[in-house]
């Protein structure tokens, strides 16, 4: 939250190296493509391969899930893969469909049909490359944790409740383990079903352990489906996997209710914003080199998003999974991704059939584990043992997503964090102390230290000092606020204003560029004794020595006036 707040102040300061940041962008990127022919090459190209064999059963797995043809998945995962493998700001991410977008993705089809998904793609892609062309990546990137927490539980919860019926063996009627009762799962229950997916289920968590280089979901479904071949049983599998209903179309805008499907549009941005950005964050934190950039990762995904929904294709996003098992594999370069995305490609054309063949309790299977894994009891434990506020932002955030839907919960979920915010920061400590004498007036100063955040829920504590005495300078010590907002400057100037009335002087100390930037905006120092915010308390003792040897002399002081308020 105080990093939110912190880039809102900082917003007119980024504007002006706005176009250096894009030079450096290009220059980077430029280099980047050079690395691809000239380091590791041979690495990169195995790496690009072993994230294939892991990406293929994804990929398939989630384009099934959100009602839509196997072949939508791959493709995506294909120009995804070109796309933000060329141009991503994160140049070792694997992008493609992703199990956090795959919830509104299906409430998407079903209310809007596949045409719908397309248009929604598109608007998608627009606003994430306007939310990249604003900064807002960073933005994004300073959503509280709990919140991000309890979305991607929320997340969870849904895939387990969209893929538990595939794994059961249930009809595919059931497209929701929650839309039947008990008894009535407990009787069309296939334990063949079951165990099968179980299979999967053991190979995708342990066999990666003996190494990351092992695909262990696509090794567990090619030995069910052989189990299924040999034994003869029936089992559902995905069926026709073929490319012919895919051509180059703008979405049908006209066929669907823009008024309805904007939010959801606008829902999915952010969605694919959030998880893109915190899979590059966790990349950052794994590799060597430098760290990947929020704007162009988010702009490159637009474009994404954008030109798989021309081509028939699925929302894209940033794909931890698959990104970590690209650099678990030992990549190193842009190539990683493009490789991955022309391995996809030959195994859709050359392997297809066998694709085909895949059966879907085992795909359910994979999906079970990671949607699991996105509800992080250990992270809900430690937010719990650190803060009892901000675990009920976490439980708010996933309870409000589940009943309700993402916007409103993300949102909810952000209204609680505030709430904890201000409460954790409404008290702002003033501590004051009596200086030397600075002049023939025998005038002395009052050197008050400012702890915390001045802001709309704390500027009115400044108001302890307007009672301070004229005959004694005042040094207010910025150095350890964080952040200011622009209530917080407007209750600072105001002061200052009182201040000035009663002939006190008034000298500021250490703020930050961002607050220092706010309080020049609204002419504050020009208000200030020596005109400017001093690096250093002396520096600031020594211009008030010197403006009280100019001034008149005063009669001496009756005594230091107290700060109410002060710590």
């Amino acid at each position: 939250m105080v990093r939110a707040l912190n880039w809102g102040c900082g917003m007119a300061a980024e504007a002006a190296t706005t176009r250096g940041s894009l030079k450096e962008a290009v220059v980077d990127t430029v280099s980047s493509w050079r690395e691809m022919f000239t380091k590791g090459v041979m690495n990169n190209v195995l790496a690009g391969v072993t994230v294939a064999f892991v990406a293929l059963p994804l990929n398939v797995a989630l384009a099934m899930a959100c009602g839509l043809p196997p072949a939508a998945g791959l493709m995506t995962g294909i120009l995804a893969g070109v796309l933000c493998g060329f141009v991503g700001g994160a140049k070792l991410q694997i992008s493609g469909p992703e199990v956090a977008l795959a919830p509104l993705t299906f409430e998407i089809v079903s209310r809007f049909g596949v045409k719908g998904l397309f248009v929604a793609t598109f608007l998608a892609g627009c606003f994430q490359f306007v939310f990249g062309a604003l900064k807002l990546g960073r933005l994004v990137q300073a959503l509280p944790r709990p919140v991000v927490g309890g979305f991607l539980a929320a997340v969870g919860v849904l895939v387990l409740d969209a893929q538990l019926p595939r794994l059961l063996g249930l009809s595919r009627d059931v497209r929701l383990l929650s839309d039947i009762a008990p008894h009535a799962a407990l009787q069309s229950f296939q334990g063949t079903s079951l165990v099968l997916g179980v299979v999967v289920m053991v190979c995708f968590i342990f066999l990666p352990r003996l190494s990351p280089r092992v695909p262990g979901a696509l090794i567990g479904l090619v030995l069910v489906s052989g189990a299924i071949f040999v034994t003869g049983a029936q089992m559902p599998t995905v069926g026709s996997v073929e490319l012919t209903d895919f051509r180059i179309a703008l979405p049908a805008f006209h066929d669907v209710d823009l008024k309805a499907l904007v939010p959801e549009a606008l829902a999915l941005a952010l969605l694919a914003s959030i998880d893109s950005l915190m899979s590059a964050v966790s990349l950052d934190g794994v590799t060597k080199g430098p760290r990947h950039r929020s704007e162009q990762e988010l702009m490159a995904q637009g474009l994404a998003n954008v030109v798989s929904s021309l081509v028939g294709g699925m929302p894209v996003a940033g794909a931890v999974v698959r990104s970590m098992a690209a650099v678990q594999a030992g990549a190193t370069t842009r190539l990683t991704s493009i490789t991955h995305a022309a391995a996809l490609l030959a195994l859709l054309l050359v392997a297809g059939p066998l694709v085909a063949t895949l059966p879907l309790t085992g795909l359910a299977g994979i999906l079970v584990v990671v949607g699991y894994r996105l509800i992080n009891w250990r992270e809900l434990l430690f937010v719990w043992r650190l803060s009892r506020f901000e675990a009920l932002a976490f439980v708010v955030t996933a309870v409000s997503i589940l009943v309700g839907d993402f916007v409103e919960g993300v949102a909810t979920g952000l209204v609680v964090a505030l709430v904890h915010f201000v409460l954790q920061h409404r008290q702002l400590g003033l501590r004051s102390k009596q200086g030397a004498p600075i002049g023939s007036s025998l005038e002395s100063t009052v050197i008050v230290e400012v702890q915390g955040a001045i802001f709309f829920a704390s500027a009115d504590q400044l108001d302890a000092l307007t009672e301070h005495d004229p005959r004694h300078a005042l040094v207010l010590d910025l150095r350890r606020v964080p952040l200011m907002d622009l209530t917080g400057a407007g209750a600072l100037r105001s002061l200052i204003e009182t201040l000035n009335a009663k002939k006190a002087r008034v000298l500021l100390v250490g703020s930050n560029a961002e607050v220092s930037s706010l309080l020049k905006e609204l002419g504050v120092i020009e208000m200030l004794c020596g005109k400017q915010i001093f690096d250093t308390i002396d520096a600031a003792l020594q211009a008030a020595h010197d403006d009280a040897s100019r001034a008149p002399p005063r009669s001496s002081p009756s005594g230091l006036t107290s700060v109410r308020g002060a710590a």
